[in-house]
């Protein structure tokens, strides 16, 4: 049995037959999926596919990729140099507040995020930062998981955990689609962070990162397809689907020559345990 820690079930690329995509990944042993949030204008819409699929859960979050979309006053320079609040009275974070605390009280919201780091977009690092903690301070406020993105600002990542002191004995969460040495894993592990493995390790060329999946201690990993992104080695250009996550389990099977249903037994608890989903 498997749960997809990190699939994008509710975007348009599903919308012609997502009862039918979930229908064939139960019948597979894919028992739920976590449906990230992106963006405020997308948690109602992640909502509702969870609601109509059986088994699905959603979180509420801000991607780095949408923030500047969410809020463009924030991203001026005079807003940085001004060291606006970003949870200041008529401030957009602010508005949205009501919102995002009341979907986290829904049975099926079951984490903060998505949200987080990445420096190869054109948008000021020091405010993403500033963004990424709010996210990581309501999620310790609400005692929820935190699902995280990070691209090439993980030093940076790491002291915000550290700043906001989590450790392997409180708040938990997960770095999704990691790729990255088994030095950087154990770090975010020892952060209470675990590490959500998807299609990249299909390929053969990240053998960094497939050579840390061998060197993962057996609590630290979940498994996720990303999808519609992310597709396996020899699928490019294809739409992702949740299907994938059995041949997720299965490289990871082979790379650390363990049985698969082994594999997908650490999978399951770990997810169950980072996202309190024991019920399924």
């Amino acid at each position: 049995m498997y749960i997809d820690s990190h699939c994008h079930f509710d975007f348009t690329e599903f919308d012609h037959d997502r009862e039918t995509i979930w229908r064939a990944a139960m019948d597979a042993g894919i028992r739920g999926l976590i449906i990230p949030g992106v963006s405020p204008d997308q948690w109602a819409r992640a909502e509702k596919v969870a609601l109509d699929c059986t088994g699905c859960h959603y979180a509420v979050g801000i991607h780095p990729w949408h923030l500047e979309a969410f809020d463009t006053d924030n991203f001026s320079k005079n807003a940085l140099n001004s060291n606006k609040d970003l949870m200041g009275e008529g401030s957009r974070l602010n508005a949205v507040l009501p919102s995002l605390y009341s979907h986290a009280k829904n049975s099926l919201c079951v984490a903060i995020g998505e949200c987080g780091l990445d420096s190869t977009i054109d948008l000021d690092l020091e405010l993403q930062v500033r963004y990424l903690d709010e996210h990581l301070a309501i999620a310790q406020e609400l005692n929820m998981p935190i699902i995280l993105h990070c691209v090439k600002a993980h030093n940076t990542l790491l002291e915000c955990l550290k700043k906001h002191n989590f450790t392997m004995s409180n708040f938990h969460g997960v770095l999704h689609g990691f790729s990255g040495s088994a030095e950087l894993a154990l770090s975010y592990w020892r952060r209470g962070i675990a590490l959500g493995i998807g299609g990249t390790i299909t390929y053969s060329r990240a053998a960094k990162t497939r050579r840390t999946i061998v060197e993962l201690p057996q609590d630290a990993f979940l498994l996720e397809t990303d999808a519609p992104d992310m597709p396996l080695q020899g699928k490019q250009g294809q739409r992702n689907e949740p299907l994938s996550i059995l041949a997720v389990a299965e490289c990871v099977a082979r790379l650390r020559k363990e049985p698969i249903t082994q594999i997908a037994r650490y999978a399951l608890d770990n997810t169950q345990r980072v996202f309190d989903l024991r019920h399924l």
